[in-house]
């Protein structure tokens, strides 16, 4: 998880200095960060053949109910909305987890102490019922 988020932090601010150098050149960066949209591209995870699917990942045991994944239709159309309107940088999710991002972006230590109380529980979970 460290190397993901990691990863993340890094293309934006990759991007967010790209938008700078690019705006004198008339050019538009914009950064799209969705949430949990419905996809069957983990049905191929870790799998040799690409026609094998991996039943694992097809309900992930410990996923919280309370998820709401949206469709990748609404995603879609969201992120077409957001091109027209020539957002510099858009989050795309149902709730509660733009919820979550919105707590990190503008109260980050509330988000800390909500991730400690309650997020890192979920993914021990998800890790413990895996196995």
């Amino acid at each position: 998880m460290p190397t993901y988020c990691a990863s993340k932090h890094a293309l934006q601010g990759y991007f967010d200095t790209a938008r700078l150098e690019l705006t004198e050149h008339n050019i538009h960066v914009q950064t799209v960060l969705p949430g949990p949209v419905e996809s069957n591209i983990d049905l191929s995870a870790f799998t040799e053949n690409i026609n094998d699917v991996n039943d694992e990942f097809k309900d992930p045991p410990g996923a919280p109910d309370f998820v709401q994944i949206m469709s990748t239709e609404r995603c879609a159309e969201l992120m077409a909305v957001s091109v027209a309107n020539n957002l510099d940088e858009v989050w795309i999710s149902s709730e509660p987890a733009l919820v979550m991002v919105y707590f990190k972006q503008y109260l980050p230590n509330l988000f800390r102490w909500l991730s400690k109380m309650f997020f890192l529980e979920g993914v021990k979970r998800l890790y413990t019922d895996k196995n």
